[in-house]
């Protein structure tokens, strides 16, 4: 992240479900919880 964090990242069900895939290195928009800030969910490529 650009504040210098590191997050692991987790495809959301939809876009498991239609195949979309991501590359290493790509941009995306996650969702962080306010439990876990080191896990994220991918929600689409940007």
């Amino acid at each position: 992240m650009k504040n210098g964090h590191v997050v692991l990242g987790y495809i959301s069900g939809k876009m498991s479900a239609h195949y979309i895939r991501n590359l290493p290195g790509g941009k995306v928009k996650v969702e962080l919880t306010s439990y876990n800030l080191s896990r994220a969910r991918i929600v689409i490529r940007a």
